[in-house]
């Protein structure tokens, strides 16, 4: 075993036996990682206090190059994100990132763009709560780190530019479909799935795709129709993708809309 040293996400805590955690990390390199805290829930264990869920930490810990589980020696909190402990709507959005990055990533592969973006999400979520904003944008961050963003300045069948002031864009699995592709596709199945993609919708994907930086939520005002084209056109896409089960995303959405709704009625 070796000794190495990272700041890291923690992204999952789970028990083990009656003293211990199993955490599993996403380093800054973008690996995940796990690792055996021994002894954490002990009253004078070093460990209290020193990490907890969604916050970054820096550790240091024993990797273990064969089999077996790397085991933490050390460890301090960075970002402890303690707004998520008082706003469990947030914190319900909190975890869908985990599920996300997570289920996306194997054991001892790395990514190093995905510790930034969950580090930018996590915070948007600390900071500015049960947004489903927060959410879309992520959505579509993540889906470009794969490679299989959405072209939304071309139509996904013929690859022309879309007309500037179109108002007869379609949208289907693979994208925006161009009015022509949508006449051409009468035949049931070629056009089933098509749906409507109103203007003000597509402005503000491109604008949530372009921007890389989650500062670009904060100046985002969206109502309850558009927040459902959003959830609809984007669980269309990560379904297709990324074979993602929806369980956790809808939950992490029926959250934020008490939230949003509380906030309407209030005003």
């Amino acid at each position: 075993m070796k000794i190495e040293k990272t700041q890291a996400l923690a992204l999952r805590i789970m028990p083990y036996a009656n003293t211990s955690h199993i955490v599993l990390w996403l380093t800054e390199a973008g690996e995940r990682l796990a690792t055996m805290v021994k002894g954490a829930c002990r009253p004078k264990s070093a460990f209290l206090g020193q990490y907890d869920l969604f916050a970054a930490c820096e550790l240091l810990y024993y990797r273990r190059d064969g089999a077996g589980m790397h085991l933490a020696r050390e460890c301090a909190l960075v970002t402890p994100r303690a707004e998520l402990r008082r706003d469990w709507r947030a914190f319900g959005g909190a975890s869908y990132v985990s599920h996300l990055i997570l289920g996306s990533s194997m054991e001892g592969q790395c990514d190093a763009a995905a510790y930034p973006l969950a580090d930018i999400a996590l915070n948007a979520f600390a900071t500015a709560g049960a947004r489903q904003e927060i959410l879309f944008w992520l959505e579509l961050q993540w889906l470009g780190h794969l490679g299989l963003a959405p072209q939304l300045r071309q139509c996904s069948r013929c690859r022309k530019p879309l007309p500037e002031a179109a108002n007869a864009l379609h949208w289907s699995r693979e994208g925006i479909v161009c009015p022509g592709c949508v006449k051409r596709a009468a035949a049931p199945p070629p056009g089933a799935g098509l749906m409507p993609l109103p203007p003000d919708i597509l402005a503000i994907l491109r604008r949530w795709q372009e921007q890389p930086q989650a500062h670009v939520l904060t100046t985002t005002q969206c109502s309850a129709r558009q927040f459902l084209e959003f959830e609809r056109i984007l669980g269309s896409l990560m379904a297709y993708h990324v074979d993602d089960n929806p369980k956790c995303r809808n939950i992490a959405l029926q959250l934020m809309r008490a939230t949003f709704d509380s906030k309407e009625k209030a005003r």
